[in-house]
Parts: C-alpha cells; sequence; structure tokens
C-alpha cells in the first residue's frame, strides 16, 4: 500500500518526508484502529507522496471500513472530506459538507482578466481593497476575486473608471468558502495605491540570498548535490524536482527552475 518495499534497506531517519509519512501511517494501522487521528499529514511532502497518501486514506475509508478524522490546512483537501469543519484558534467558526459549503458562495466568486494596458497585480491590489471584497488572487493572469454577496456590481465599481477588464462568474470551491467565514482582518492583501506591479518588478541590484554547493543527504542518500543559486529582491525561486545522479562523471544542474 505504500510501495516502501524498495526501501527496506534504509533505515527510518534516512528516508525523505515523504517516505517517513507514509511510513508512519503504516505503522499507525498495524492494529487496525477503528479510528485513525491524523495531523498534517502531508506537511512537507512532494505532490506525488501527497497524492499516494490520499490513495491510502481513501483504501482505509473504503475497503478497510476505518473511520479517519483529518486536521489539515491545505484547503483542497477539506474539499475531499465528506463533512469539514472550520476552527479559528479552537472556535468553531461552521460545519458542514464540502457541497454545502460550495452552495453558500454561489454568484459571489468571479475571474477578472486584466486589460492590455493593465497589470494583475494592479488589479489584485484595487479589488483586494475594496469594502465588499472577501478575497482577491491572482491565477494563471486573471484575478479570482470573492465577494461578500452574490452582486457583480460592487466588483464592477472597484475597477479602474472606464476600464476594458472582462468580469466572468466561476464555479465555487471550498477555499473560496473558508475565506468568507474568516475574519478579513485576519487576511486582508493590504496594498496601497495601485503600484504593486512597479515594486515587485524591481529585481535589479545585488542579489539578497546567495547560496552556493547546497547538498541535501539522507545517511548515505545524496537527495541534491552542489546546487548554485542566487535571489535578487522581487524575485520568486522555486527548487523542483531536483536529483542528483550517482555517480562522479555526471553533475546536476546548476538551478532547477525560477519564476
Amino acid at each position: 500500500m505504500t510501495d516502501l518495499e524498495r526501501f527496506t534497506e534504509r533505515r527510518a531517519e534516512k528516508r525523505s518526508g515523504g517516505m517517513k509519512q507514509k511510513l508512519g501511517s503504516a505503522c499507525s494501522m498495524l492494529e487496525q484502529p477503528e479510528l485513525l487521528l491524523l495531523g498534517e499529514p502531508t506537511v512537507g511532502v512532494d505532490p506525488v507522496s501527497r497524492r499516494e497518501l490520499w490513495t491510502i486514506v481513501y483504501d482505509l475509508l473504503e475497503r478497510q471500513r476505518i473511520g479517519v478524522v483529518l486536521a489539515t490546512s491545505y484547503l483542497d483537501e477539506a474539499d475531499r472530506c465528506s463533512r469539514v469543519m472550520v476552527l479559528d484558534r479552537g472556535r468553531k467558526l461552521d460545519e458542514g459538507t464540502p457541497r454545502a459549503f460550495h452552495r453558500t458562495m454561489r454568484g459571489r466568486v468571479f475571474a477578472v482578466q486584466p486589460a492590455d494596458t493593465v497589470g494583475p497585480r494592479t488589479i489584485q491590489a484595487r479589488l483586494a481593497n475594496g469594502p465588499r471584497v472577501v478575497d482577491a488572487t491572482i491565477r494563471s493572469g486573471h484575478v479570482r476575486c470573492v465577494l461578500q454577496r452574490p452582486e457583480e456590481a460592487d466588483l464592477a465599481a472597484a475597477l479602474p473608471p472606464g476600464d476594458t477588464t472582462s468580469i466572468s462568474p466561476l464555479e465555487p470551491n471550498f477555499e473560496d468558502a473558508f475565506r468568507a467565514l474568516w475574519p478579513r482582518a485576519e487576511h486582508a492583501f493590504a496594498v496601497q495605491g495601485a503600484s504593486a506591479d512597479a515594486a515587485v518588478a524591481q529585481t535589479d541590484g545585488d542579489p539578497v540570498v546567495c547560496v552556493q554547493k547546497l547538498t541535501k543527504r539522507f545517511g548515505d542518500f545524496t537527495a541534491v548535490a552542489d546546487i548554485h543559486f542566487k535571489v535578487r529582491r522581487g524575485e520568486v525561486l522555486e527548487l523542483l524536482g531536483c536529483w542528483a545522479p550517482m555517480g562522479p562523471a555526471r553533475r546536476p544542474p546548476s538551478a532547477c527552475s525560477a519564476g
């Protein structure tokens, strides 16, 4: 079930984060419990291991008939559950099925496609400061906007006068409902003015982060070796799928991915 048979010679402390999570799940099921409590089981694991852990959870529910109570901060994982309780510092904000949470957001979620003359960050900053806007996030070039009420006029009023930005409705998800439940002061994206594009674009100057010869090992297994990269102010760097070829004749790339 955990696909760890290939690594039985590797001790637990020499395994990756995803392997450790799957190993812990397997150990907790040795006695076939009636109820399994999972606290943030997918934090710090790669997407593949995260998907595999969810396969294990579904197997427990459907084939072995074990009840599962899951605490998670990943809202897409909460959307998979049969029933969800939203907590804020120990206080229950709401409870119900994910589908019920979706229904409360019908007509309140929109995609705002910026015009050619306006960047998405400028639109995001303007909408996030709007009085009836719950949330505004950039998604694939457009701004996903969640409103306090199903009133598109509130959204149009927050946009620049005469702007040709297009607005289209979106199907809500659990994250939209979560944002609507959360006190606005706790998560508001406060930006003064509409100059966010210019501020983020300032990526010149000396690097603020310099990494040389970064190596990560799990015992005698080398996960990454001799990685070099620099990050300037305003840049976002992400390492995706880094790996170190075993053998002296080959070297890994100096950087994996930057965006």
